[in-house]
């Protein structure tokens, strides 16, 4: 699957079907054994400290 993420460039100018084949996914989305199975295989995602943004309330 992460060899599959590296290939998906622009994929803003992709169609929904296009993107969706490369993701290995649905439009309605993962089955619940395929969500276990990726996580299990690929661990939990999420932003890497440099994406992380600390959002303060003004005083």
């Amino acid at each position: 699957m992460k060899d599959d993420m590296n290939h998906i460039d622009q994929y803003w100018s992709r169609s929904a079907h296009s993107l969706l084949e490369a993701l290995h996914s649905a439009p309605d989305g993962l089955s619940a054994v395929e969500a276990k199975q990726r996580l299990e295989q690929e661990g939990i995602q999420g932003p890497s400290p440099s994406q992380t943004v600390v959002l303060r309330k003004e005083e």
